[in-house]
């Protein structure tokens, strides 16, 4: 049975268990464990590559021999009657395939990222414009974690008012977005915020040690 498990995971593309293992979240010894005494497989496991595998649980842990061959699509028949060469060509080819899907699927997302960071954008300028009217002191002095929840609180206010779908169907996007235009990385002894002010002029601010900033006015650098 363990032949049988080896050539379902070649079938399935790997050529190696380790790469396989890797693929599926399991520890390479286990595997290797596996594929040489699959009766010893625990149950969950089992289960986990009968879906993998789509075979019967049977298969896998050796009640129930397969035959391999008749599970090969008309894909992978084509593929075998190839020459070598061809073959050579063929896997080039998919590989070329999956990168631009990859490049495709980075591209879609990056767009999907702009159109919500544009969104927050706008519904931060009208939080800002409420928040200095209603909470001035909040407004200037405010701590970070303080005006975030306070925008989050600020979005489930416009959505009860307004049924806006583009807000209620996308809050976690929109404070995904919050908090790209409100990050902070390190650098040496500088902490530096990147706050989007104005989609088209992303803001660095510095600080040094204790640096206090008002919140929409210049940036400001002091050191200890």
């Amino acid at each position: 049975m363990a032949s049988a498990l080896l050539e379902l995971r070649k079938r399935a593309g790997f050529k190696n268990a380790k790469d396989f293992a890797a693929a599926e979240g399991i520890a390479e010894a286990t595997y290797a464990r596996y594929e040489s005494s699959p009766e010893k497989i625990p149950l969950k496991s089992a289960w986990q590559l009968a879906d993998r595998f789509n075979v019967s649980i049977d298969v896998i842990v050796g009640r129930q021999p397969v035959d391999v061959a008749s599970l090969r699509g008309e894909v992978q028949e084509a593929y075998d009657a190839l020459s070598e060469r061809s073959q050579a060509s063929l896997i080039d080819y998919l590989s070329y395939l999956e990168k631009r899907d990859e490049r495709d699927a980075a591209k879609r997302a990056s767009e999907r990222r702009r159109r919500y960071d544009t969104l927050c954008y706008r519904l931060e300028q009208v939080f800002l414009a409420e928040l200095e009217e209603s909470d001035p002191d909040l407004f200037v002095f405010g701590a970070d974690e303080c005006m975030r929840k306070a925008f989050e609180k600020f979005l489930s206010r416009r959505i009860g008012e307004r049924q806006e779908p583009e807000v209620r169907d996308s809050v976690a996007q929109i404070m995904a977005a919050y908090d790209r235009a409100h990050g902070t990385f390190q650098h040496g002894e500088w902490t530096i915020d990147y706050e989007i002010t104005d989609l088209r002029n992303p803001r660095i601010r510095m600080e040094c040690g204790a640096a206090a900033h008002l919140r929409g006015r210049e940036v400001t650098t002091s050191s200890p």
